[in-house]
């Protein structure tokens, strides 16, 4: 993997980390916001969110439920299917992910340098890196 390429995913991964993580507090602070659609409605609420299909002229609510819970579950209501996901979990798969790319590939060291420190061999010829003493 190349350098940019690695410095790219970290940079994505910890976008997205923050992105989840925001959230995630505010609904733990106890404030619940609703967005709708014509035929979705989506709550982030208790540290979860929740994303139900409405079907066309049934009406617009959740119902009197509150959405809780350390695993993601499925709910059908009357005419309202509801997706429940709490927000730790794509948290969690988001920040194992972004830690695999800062701890695995901490730095990607160029041709022409010494693979365990980093030095600079260029001219060279004696097979041995003078910074740590690593056969080349």
């Amino acid at each position: 993997m190349t350098r940019s390429r690695c410095q790219s995913f970290k940079r994505a991964g910890l976008f997205a980390t923050f992105i989840l993580f925001v959230p995630w507090i505010v609904s733990r602070l106890g404030i619940t916001h609703y967005w709708y659609g014509q035929e979705w409605m989506l709550c982030l609420s208790n540290g979860t969110v929740a994303f139900a299909c409405i079907v066309r002229g049934i009406g617009r609510s959740f119902g009197s439920e509150t959405f809780t819970g350390w695993l993601p579950h499925y709910d059908l209501v009357g005419a309202t299917k509801t997706l429940v996901v709490p927000l730790w979990l794509p948290l969690l798969l988001t920040v194992l992910a972004t830690a695999v790319f800062f701890w695995w590939y901490p730095r990607l060291i160029p041709a022409g340098h010494c693979q365990r420190c980093g030095y600079n061999l260029t001219g060279n010829v004696s097979g041995v890196c003078p910074e740590c003493g690593e056969k080349i």
